[in-house]
Order: structure tokens, then C-alpha cells, then sequence
């Protein structure tokens, strides 16, 4: 199914957009980042969201295997 651009999903998306930009400034300045890469960081978070923050850290954190239970594999 395809979704409009401009669309009530635009509605929801636009505020989590804006709070992972926050979150991103917070850690950027934790992380002491110059501002190129600082606004980087930033703009990687506000694209992911927080689903897509949550399996990053779950696959970096265990090693790929959080992915592989997310999906139904069976792990060796």
C-alpha cells in the first residue's frame, strides 16, 4: 500500500521527526561532535526514528543476533 506524501501520516511522523532531532543534539553533545558531524548524527536519527534507533542498537549491542530472533530465524 502506498502512502500519500502529504497525508495523516505526515501528522505523526513530523513531531517524531523533531524529537529524534532533540535526542540527536543531546548525544552530539554528549559525544563532544564538531558540527558537521554533529549534524549528521542528528539527520541519521530524525530519518530512523525510534524503531529503526531501537534495532540499531539492538543489533550492535548483541552482535546481529536481536535481528535474527526480530524475524523468526532460528539461530545456530
Amino acid at each position: 500500500m502506498r502512502r500519500k506524501f502529504f497525508g495523516k501520516e505526515l501528522l505523526w511522523g513530523m513531531p517524531i521527526a523533531v524529537g529524534m532531532a532533540f535526542i540527536g543534539e543531546a548525544l552530539a553533545l554528549w559525544l563532544a561532535l564538531e558540527q558537521p558531524m554533529a549534524t549528521g548524527l542528528i539527520a541519521a536519527l530524525a530519518y530512523l526514528g525510534p524503531r529503526g534507533s531501537e534495532v540499531l542498537f539492538m543489533v550492535r549491542g548483541e552482535g546481529g543476533e536481536g535481528l535474527k530472533e526480530e524475524r523468526g530465524c532460528a539461530s545456530g
